[in-house]
């Protein structure tokens, strides 16, 4: 287990996945502090240790990155001077993207219903091209059963 908690065959079997940064692509080298590789929370949970949670990047794109949810950070002005977006990124990148923001968002605020409603229906609307109609009624939905106050 390293520093960060991720177990030895997770370290190896990342590493062996991400020879470039997710984000920008770059070659990792020591030469530059800029390219040195370092570990990535997807999600920004350390408590989240999976292949679907950690990834490397280099070190001028974590410094950015820091602790954004990573749909802000892609509408970053960092990332739009260096050409980073939703189909540049890696593989492993695109999939966190394809998945909703975690549910202990919605957790935290679930006591204030109108909050949860503004949440989902912002995630729908930002990302109405990538979703499906079927999800986007499932959406509208959950957020009508939220007002009635359904469980």
């Amino acid at each position: 287990m390293n520093r960060w908690n991720i177990p030895s065959n997770l370290e190896e079997e990342i590493i062996l996945r991400d020879q470039e940064c997710v984000y920008c692509g770059c070659k990792f080298s020591d030469n530059s502090k800029k390219t040195t590789a370092t570990w990535e929370h997807i999600t920004n949970d350390m408590r989240i240790i999976t292949r679907e949670n950690i990834a490397r990047c280099c070190s001028s794109c974590n410094a950015s990155k820091g602790s954004k949810l990573l749909s802000d950070w892609l509408d970053s002005k960092y990332c739009k001077t260096k050409g980073i977006n939703s189909l540049s990124v890696a593989h492993v990148i695109q999939e966190a993207l394809s998945k909703p923001p975690a549910l202990d968002r919605i957790i935290e605020i679930k006591s204030d219903s109108k909050k949860v409603c503004n949440y989902i229906s912002e995630y729908k609307n930002k990302y109405s091209e990538e979703i499906t109609d079927e999800l986007k009624s499932s959406i509208d939905h959950l957020v009508s059963l939220i007002k009635l106050g359904v469980n």
